[in-house]
């Protein structure tokens, strides 16, 4: 898992490091190492004077690569994918626009697996073919579910 170091003003002495999502869990906050808990899309600390440390996560467009927020602070982690990197991320998502909830599922999926692969340490021409695969092993079971649910249906 890839760890992104970051400070937060005035705690400049405290290591904080944020885990980005992938496939075997959610997006992991810690605080000198240990996990930060999780209430309510917050991330909650108690450092050893007994201060509480609040922090968000602030989405954009790129919803796999938040920001965290603390007070006014808007603090980018981790570095965003070249452009053309985004376009084979969110290749599958095409899936949504004619698919439907199946669509939708299948896209989302294949977007999220395709993020976990631009993310890792194989080199580009891989991350691409890999990212272009995903989309067509999308398109198949789509295809296969969508004609499943049609039958059901009929």
């Amino acid at each position: 898992m890839t760890n992104y170091p970051f400070t937060l003003q005035g705690y400049e002495n405290i290591p904080f490091s944020f885990q980005p999502g992938d496939m075997t869990g959610g997006i992991k906050i810690l605080c000198d190492g240990k996990p930060m808990k999780r209430v309510w899309g917050k991330y909650k600390t108690t450092l050893p004077n007994g201060e509480e440390i609040v922090l968000g996560l602030k989405y954009n467009w790129d919803i796999f690569n938040p920001k965290i927020t603390f007070k006014k602070q808007v603090i980018a982690v981790t570095p965003s994918l070249p452009t053309y990197q985004m376009v084979f991320t969110y290749l599958p998502l095409i899936l949504v626009a004619g698919g439907g909830p199946i669509g939708g599922l299948c896209g989302g999926v294949a977007a999220y697996i395709n993020f976990s692969i631009f993310r890792g340490k194989s080199p580009v021409p891989v991350k691409i073919i890999l990212s272009i695969v995903m989309f067509f092993i999308a398109i198949v079971v789509y295809s296969i579910a969508a004609s499943h649910v049609r039958a059901a249906i009929q």
